[in-house]
């Protein structure tokens, strides 16, 4: 009996060949440019409207640009997702380095970057690591600023559905690498359900056409 060398019993032929050089700039330069829009916006609205002090009372300015709808509303936030685990940035700040390790081994270490689709998922998602951790480093401001402010996410999209959903009236304020973290999340969601089962699919049959092919050349050897 014959012995294959195809590779197509690995855990799938995609990720058996080696990760091209082409790949890879492909994942840096869509995480550069992600984090780099992401970071020019943010220091353009907390130039022009950023405050650093409100008075008591008083809710912070909202420039609309769809009346009641969507506009632009600066906040700092110290935690991760919905405000949650305020105070602990640079907690958040490791976790994201650990993040963005992770989606390296499994991209170049794995081979998961011979997948056009999740390199540019994993490259939006980078982005969005990167844009948040600039901010959690406290790189955009200098020490004299307020304490509530300090090591925090710049945000500054805000949306309201007025008589929509109580968590929408309005939506906790967010930022373009926001955008790109649940973009990317959804894409793999995407991958999982509609992609994945299609190349394992693949795999299957192509697995069971070796094996068929095995079976005739064990018949005709002698």
């Amino acid at each position: 009996m014959k012995t294959t060398t195809t590779g197509i019993n690995d855990e799938s032929v995609l990720f058996s060949k080696p990760v091209t050089l082409g790949r890879g700039v492909v994942f840096f330069v869509i995480m550069f440019v992600g984090t780099v829009a992401d970071l020019l916006t943010k220091h353009f609205v907390f130039g022009k409207y950023f405050k650093e002090r409100i008075e008591p009372g008083q809710p912070p300015e909202t420039i609309w640009w769809i009346q009641e709808w969507l506009g632009v509303q600066t906040s700092t936030n110290q935690g991760a997702l919905f405000g949650m685990g305020q105070g602990l940035s640079m907690v958040f700040a490791l976790l994201s380095v650990v993040a963005f390790s992770l989606l390296i081994y499994l991209l170049f270490f794995n081979r998961w970057a011979n997948d056009l689709f999740i390199t540019v998922t994993f490259a939006m998602i980078a982005a969005g690591i990167f844009g948040n951790l600039y901010d959690r480093l406290g790189l955009w401001h200098d020490a004299s600023i307020a304490a509530e402010h300090q090591n925090a996410v710049r945000d500054w999209i805000h949306f309201n559905w007025e008589g929509g959903p109580r968590i929408m009236n309005p939506w906790p304020n967010f930022n373009v690498a926001d955008i790109q973290l649940v973009c990317g999340a959804a894409l793999l969601c995407i991958h999982a359900v509609f992609v994945q089962p299609k190349m394992e699919k693949t795999k299957s049959v192509s697995n069971q056409g070796l094996s068929d092919q095995d079976r005739v050349d064990g018949a005709e050897s002698p």
